[in-house]
């Protein structure tokens, strides 16, 4: 959110665990509510929730556009964008490959010195999301 929208001042949220209680430890599904500096605002719906059959989506809506990212499909203004798609999925096609793409160039950066896609900076700013999320129930978090 950090390269749309810019530093966070704000945030407001539920999370909660509501399909996987006897699973895992952790909350699978928040709906946060993020204001930035200069008056912009993100509205999260996030949700690990899947049953199998629905998409991987994200959403991005500005004054200008809206940009829609589904499974391995992007649109723009709900046209259609051709892209280089990567057609080998490894484990489950909803999870998509950024994992295994981040993970390949963390250990690249390692062993060649190259420039991690996620600066430590964006990894602070989602910490500090997260972390204000958390302490929220719903209550407005001032970061």
């Amino acid at each position: 959110l950090g390269i749309f929208c810019g530093i966070p001042t704000k945030v407001q949220a539920i999370v909660s665990k509501m399909r996987h209680c006897d699973e895992v430890e952790v909350e699978d599904t928040a709906s946060l509510i993020i204001d930035f500096e200069g008056g912009k605002r993100a509205n999260l719906m996030v949700s690990t929730t899947y049953t199998g059959h629905d998409s991987t989506t994200i959403h991005i809506e500005t004054r200008a556009n809206q940009i829609d990212i589904r499974n391995d499909e992007l649109y723009l203004n709900s046209t259609l964008v051709e892209t280089n798609k990567q057609v080998a999925y490894l484990g489950k096609k909803c999870y998509g490959n950024s994992h295994v793409t981040l993970i390949e160039k963390f250990y690249d950066a390692l062993l060649n010195d190259t420039v991690i896609p996620i600066t430590l900076e964006d990894s602070q700013a989602a910490m500090r999301i997260l972390f204000a999320a958390y302490k929220s129930n719903s209550q407005i978090i001032e970061l």
